[in-house]
């Protein structure tokens, strides 16, 4: 399905229903000497300092009259504990029958007015080989959203922003 662009009023193909980001916004900030010294990142997990421990996971949300799920991948920072046993189970079969870990949204999403920077969540995983599900905890605009779902128009809205 094409869509017309609010920022460049062109048709494009799409919209995508999944937008994420690289890497926590903590280890994107580093230089790449940093991130040689202070640890390492993978499409999937992420550690810095032997101290902070991310996991990327996928942030459902609905659309209305659509049968498409729209989701964001961005990236949690949980304890060392939880990472840990994440890690440990990460190719394991009957890894979803976890009970849900806690932790902070460490991805901005610039899209939304108020911080997505440490907003509480749950981190539930899924079967392999699909990514965890993130759950908002905290009062926001994303918490809504994920309970209510967006409309066709929101997600070529969110297309246009990140397109250009």
């Amino acid at each position: 399905m094409a869509f017309i662009c609010s920022s460049c009023g062109l048709t494009h193909d799409g919209p995508p229903f999944v937008w994420g980001v690289p890497s926590p916004d903590a280890w994107a900030e580093l230089t790449a000497t940093e991130q040689q010294a202070r640890g390492e990142c993978s499409s999937d997990q992420c550690i810095m300092d032997n101290e902070r421990f991310f996991i990327i996971g996928r942030l459902d949300i609905p659309v209305i009259d659509n049968a498409e799920t729209f989701a964001w991948l961005v990236w949690v920072e949980v304890n060392a504990e939880d990472f840990i046993d994440i890690q440990e189970k990460w190719f394991s079969e009957g890894r979803e029958l976890t009970p849900p870990y806690h932790g902070r949204l460490a991805s901005e999403l610039r899209f939304y007015p108020e911080s997505t920077l440490n907003l509480r969540v749950t981190l539930k995983t899924s079967a392999l080989p699909n990514r965890p599900r993130i759950h908002i905890m905290d009062e926001h605009e994303l918490l809504h959203e994920q309970e209510k779902g967006i409309s066709q128009e929101r997600v070529q809205e969110i297309a246009s922003h990140f397109m250009h």
